[in-house]
């Protein structure tokens, strides 16, 4: 029996193969800026420029000459994830589909699995294994405007291909759940023909599940940025912003922060136990974290998860009670 061979995506990985493509100009781009911002940047240039397997397009259907390093990195290994620097870049959902044209055709893999709702995706993947929908449809009932583009449609449509070819058999899967609705149709039409008294308590269970704050789809934004380690790190920092919101009937509006270290996540707040909520008035709002003395990195923003509308403003960060302002690193102020 042949072993499953996985794509994974998700929207919290940065894969090293999207900035390959990209390594040779990024060496000029980085090495123009400030002596000392180039200083700091130097040894990740040079792990770069030795490791980076150089591609001359991210576009599908080009062969796969320049691609053949990367066997040798893949291996047998039987689960490849690929990311995004950046959503909504052009490049990067193209890079993915060669990527996937690469591993199917040349490595055997079979499933694409991407951070959406699970039982939306297998509709998308009836299309892919059978032709059944429309795949653009489909990939709207995703919910998320990063899956709803001509880039993910391209790959869709190559998946379909792939498999009428009978060269190989790929599957589009989803493994999150984000929105319950379509899975509790489901599973009412299940209990419907074979357990009819539960009906009435899978109803209220469904009620409840429907009713808690969603994330998901366009109710969702988050503005992040990265503040520089050596500055805070072994200290504890003040982060405080005003918020005003309108109408945030499911979810909340909030202030987050984050601290990485080689073994995961150190630190976290995203105010979800106490976001602002309704309609309110412009008042200040902040987080108190500590930074460990080995963290590696650090990224912090602002979210609104839900309904409504949210703004923010006078965002600043303190550094063991002092005020951390460094223009040439970012601008809190919005002005």
């Amino acid at each position: 029996m042949r072993m499953r061979r996985v794509v994974m995506i998700s929207l919290l990985l940065v894969s090293a193969l999207s900035l390959a493509w990209a390594a040779h100009r990024q060496t000029k781009s980085i090495a123009a800026v400030s002596p000392g911002t180039a200083s700091d940047d130097q040894p990740v240039v040079e792990w770069i420029g030795a490791h980076a397997v150089r591609l001359k397009t991210p576009e599908a259907g080009h062969g796969f000459v320049d691609m053949q390093p990367l066997k040798k990195m893949i291996g047998n290994a039987r689960i490849v994830s690929l990311g995004e620097a950046t959503h909504g870049t052009r490049e990067f959902f193209q890079l993915k589909h060669r990527m996937l044209e690469f591993l199917a055709t040349e490595m055997g893999f079979t499933i694409f699995s991407i951070e959406a709702n699970m039982p939306e995706a297998y509709r998308l993947n009836d299309y892919v294994l059978n032709g059944n929908g429309d795949p653009a449809k489909l990939i709207k009932g995703m919910y998320f405007w990063t899956w709803d583009t001509q880039e993910v449609l391209d790959m869709v449509l190559w998946m379909r291909e792939f498999n009428k070819s009978g060269k190989g058999r790929v599957q589009f899967t989803g493994f999150d759940m984000q929105t319950p609705n379509v899975a509790a149709d489901i599973v009412h039409d299940f209990v419907a023909k074979n357990d009819t008294e539960y009906a009435d308590t899978l109803r209220k269970a469904s009620d409840l599940a429907k009713a808690a704050p969603q994330g998901g789809g366009a109710s969702f934004g988050v503005a992040t940025t990265t503040f520089p380690v050596q500055a805070a790190a072994g200290k504890r920092i003040r982060y405080s912003g005003y918020i005003k919101t309108e109408n945030i009937s499911r979810g909340w509006a909030g202030l987050w922060w984050r601290v990485d270290g080689n073994s995961g996540v150190l630190a976290f707040d995203n105010m979800q136990d106490r976001g602002v909520k309704g309609t309110t008035d412009w008042k200040q709002y902040e987080i108190n974290l500590p930074v460990a003395a080995d963290a590696k990195n650090i990224n912090f923003g602002v979210l609104h998860a839900g309904d409504g509308s949210a703004w923010f403003d006078g965002l600043a960060v303190e550094v063991d009670g002092v005020p951390y302002s460094d223009a040439s690193v970012f601008d809190l102020d919005f002005e």
